[in-house]
């Protein structure tokens, strides 16, 4: 019988997370319902192949190059057998079984493009994964956040999933992380170039994907449960998180000029969101 699902996982320095990752999808998943692929990125001060000491069953693609996050998962998906896909980062790990409630979502609903579930950090604190796109009115509302936390929760959260959003109930929202990302492989087809967008070469990617997704009339999915672990940036120093979060800004900055067509709205919100930077960047500094 054919596996419904797969797995791709991209490998850049992180064999060890890697390991544990792939360990635990087959401790707590029915390996009858997926595929594993293994796409290492590169990783040339490591051997991707020890990987298949310990999982002989996976599928493992070195590529000579590392082509980011998106690239890699476009060559793991051409690999891929089976007609849903789920992008699953390395530095995640199951501990409990978290992938057919998703996958049963996604057959029942035709409507919905894209399904995510609950990220949590290794602490079991909620990560902020149902998320909404940007717009100018939110950012301004944001500024008045603390007036409508007076607002009952399920009508703030579900306005600001970004603000107030505690990950608590199953919901659409305009974007999930990249880090569990499950969809139909035929979905592809609706897209430029019938592959996942890869013009960021890392971070801001998933947005990018739901609001594509979006726009040939699927929606996206949020499930409160089950919960998988996400550590989180595992493969990047912190040496390079400041350069990385002026990346992912830049990106945001990116997609909202993609949604939003009219040059003054465009303005208005670089605007906005660079004086919210500032601000906040003075907030942490004189309360240090």
């Amino acid at each position: 019988m054919s596996k419904q699902l797969s797995i791709i996982i991209i490998n850049y320095y992180t064999l060890a997370l890697t390991k544990q990752c792939i360990a635990s999808i087959f401790k707590y998943c029915d390996e009858s319902l997926f595929e594993l692929i293994v796409v290492d990125n590169a990783s040339t001060k490591e051997d991707p192949t020890l990987l298949l000491q310990d999982f002989p069953s996976i599928k493992l693609i070195i590529n000579k190059s590392n082509n980011g996050f998106a690239g890699g998962n476009n060559l793991g998906i051409a690999h891929a057998s089976s007609p849903h896909i789920l992008l699953l980062n390395s530095d995640t790990y199951f501990k409990e079984e978290s992938i057919s409630k998703a996958l049963n979502t996604l057959q029942e609903n035709a409507k919905i493009g894209v399904v995510s579930v609950q990220l949590v950090y290794e602490n079991g604190a909620y990560q902020n994964n149902a998320r909404s796109f940007r717009s100018i009115t939110k950012e301004c509302l944001e500024i008045n956040r603390y007036l409508l936390a007076l607002l009952p929760y399920k009508i703030r959260s579900q306005y600001m999933l970004n603000q107030f959003f505690r990950g608590d109930y199953d919901t659409h929202c305009d974007w999930v992380s990249g880090a569990y990302f499950m969809f139909r492989k035929k979905d592809l087809y609706l897209l430029k170039n019938h592959q996942l967008d890869d013009r960021f070469f890392m971070y801001g990617e998933d947005h990018l994907w739901c609001y594509q997704f979006k726009k040939a009339g699927l929606s996206t999915y949020y499930l409160s449960s089950p919960k998988v672990v996400h550590i989180a940036n595992a493969s990047t120093d912190s040496a390079k998180l400041m350069q990385l979060q002026t990346t992912m800004l830049q990106h945001e900055l990116i997609i909202f000029n993609e949604i939003n067509k009219s040059l003054i709205k465009q303005i208005l919100f670089k605007v906005l969101f660079s004086v919210k930077v500032k601000v906040r960047e003075f907030l942490k500094n004189y309360f240090k």
